[in-house]
């Protein structure tokens, strides 16, 4: 068995955990989302509606896969579309819309959601190298879950940490 599969395994239910609250908070709010995804100009405007339906669908998708394959290429392709987005928007000095990354509402694009999704990205690849789900025991997957989600519990409360900075500091300007 390879000794780091318990960590690699803790590793795919965190992106799971943060791609599946994602893609739920943008489809409970989809009228929002979509507003969202307008809002970056990158989309005729016949084809927002349907990138709005089908990217948290992707997410879904994605972190699925994690469980059912030992590639990690979907989180990657999904991480790395909206980070484009982010870049290309911060490109043209749009930095006041929302990012609709699902996490706390009105958190502005910025230079730390492009640094967040690249290191989302490389642990997705790291989880995925040399993975094997054989040979796992109870207590190697219990482990890999409350891992996961405390790392989950980190991730989402540094992101309203930064949200909140940020947004004390749009206030003040």
């Amino acid at each position: 068995m390879n000794s780091f599969a318990p960590i690699l395994l803790m590793l795919r239910f965190f992106l799971a955990i943060v791609l599946l609250t994602g893609s739920a908070e943008k489809l409970l709010d989809i009228g929002i989302f979509t507003g969202q995804v307008r809002n970056y100009r990158l989309l005729p405007d016949a084809l927002v509606q349907p990138f709005a339906l089908l990217f948290p669908a992707t997410e879904i998708g994605a972190a699925l896969l994690l469980f059912f394959a030992a590639t990690s290429i979907p989180v990657i392709a999904v991480l790395l579309a909206a980070t484009l987005g982010v870049m290309i928007n911060l490109q043209r000095g749009r930095t006041h819309i929302d990012c609709g990354c699902g996490g706390p509402a009105g958190q502005p694009i910025s230079g730390f959601i492009i640094g967040r999704n690249i290191l989302l990205m490389m642990l997705a690849w790291l989880s995925a190298r040399h993975f094997t789900f054989n040979l796992l025991s109870g207590l190697d997957i219990s482990i890999a879950l409350l891992g996961g989600m405390t790392m989950s519990g980190f991730y989402f409360a540094a992101n309203q940490l930064v949200a909140n900075q940020l947004r004390m500091h749009s206030e003040r300007t």
